[in-house]
C-alpha cells in the first residue's frame, strides 16, 4: 500500500525523516528536490493563502473597516506562523527575512525596481546571518530570483504576441508557465552545472507539472 503521509510531510513541511533514501534521491533525479525544502516557494504561497483569506473576510466587514494593509498583515502573520510549523530551518528563515523585509518596503510605500528591491533583499539577508554565502542554498535562491530578473526584463512574454495581438486568457497562462520554465532553464543552469556538475533533463518538465 502506497503510504503518502511520508510525502504530506516532507513537501509540506520539509520533513523528509518519513521518507526513504531512494524516494529523496528521486526528487533530486527530477530536479524536484526544492519541493523538500521550506523556502521562498512554500513562502511565497503560504503568504498568498493569507493574503486572499484576507480578501475574502473583508466583503464582510463594514466599509469603514477595509483597508489595504489588512491583507499584507494577514498574509505575513500566516506565513510566519506556517514557517514556525515548518521549523526555522536556515531557507525557510532566509525567505521569511526577505518576506517580511519586503512587506515593511509596501508598508513605507517606498518603490524600486525589481533589481533595486532584490539588491536591497540581498544586502539585508547577508546583514541578518553574514555567513549566508557559505550555503548552496543561498546561491541557488538568490539565482533563482535574479535570473527571473534578468528573462522577464529583457526577454518579456509579449515579446512572443504575434502582431501585438493578445492571447486568450487560458493560453495566456500556458505560454507564460513555459516562459517561465524556459527562462529558468535557459539563465540557471551554468548555476546548477557549476555547483553540482550535473543537470537533471527531466526537470524542465517535471517543474512545469
Amino acid at each position: 500500500i502506497f503510504d503518502k503521509s511520508g510525502y504530506f510531510q516532507a513537501l509540506i513541511f520539509g520533513d523528509k525523516g518519513y521518507l526513504l533514501r531512494d524516494e529523496i534521491n528521486s526528487f533530486k533525479n527530477l530536479g524536484t528536490s526544492h519541493l523538500l525544502a521550506i523556502s521562498g516557494l512554500h513562502i511565497g504561497l503560504a503568504m498568498g493563502i493569507g493574503f486572499y483569506l484576507a480578501r475574502v473576510v473583508q466583503v464582510f466587514f463594514p466599509t469603514r473597516f477595509i483597508h489595504p494593509y489588512f491583507p499584507l498583515v494577514f498574509g505575513v502573520l500566516f506565513a510566519l506562523i506556517y514557517a514556525y510549523l515548518a521549523g526555522f530551518s536556515v531557507p525557510t528563515f532566509r525567505a521569511i527575512s526577505a518576506l517580511v523585509f519586503v512587506f515593511f518596503v509596501q508598508i513605507m510605500r517606498r518603490h524600486y525596481s525589481p533589481l533595486q528591491l532584490f539588491t536591497l533583499v540581498v544586502a539585508f539577508l547577508l546583514f541578518c546571518e553574514s555567513l549566508m554565502p557559505l550555503s548552496v542554498s543561498f546561491w541557488l535562491s538568490c539565482g533563482a530570483v535574479a535570473c527571473l530578473i534578468l528573462w522577464y526584463r529583457y526577454v518579456p512574454f509579449s515579446l512572443f504576441q504575434w502582431k501585438n495581438r493578445s492571447f486568450s486568457p487560458k493560453v495566456r497562462w500556458i505560454l507564460s508557465l513555459f516562459h517561465l520554465q524556459f527562462g529558468l532553464l535557459l539563465f540557471f543552469t551554468p548555476l546548477q552545472l557549476f555547483l553540482f556538475n550535473g543537470l537533471s533533463l527531466s526537470g524542465f518538465l517535471a517543474n512545469l507539472i
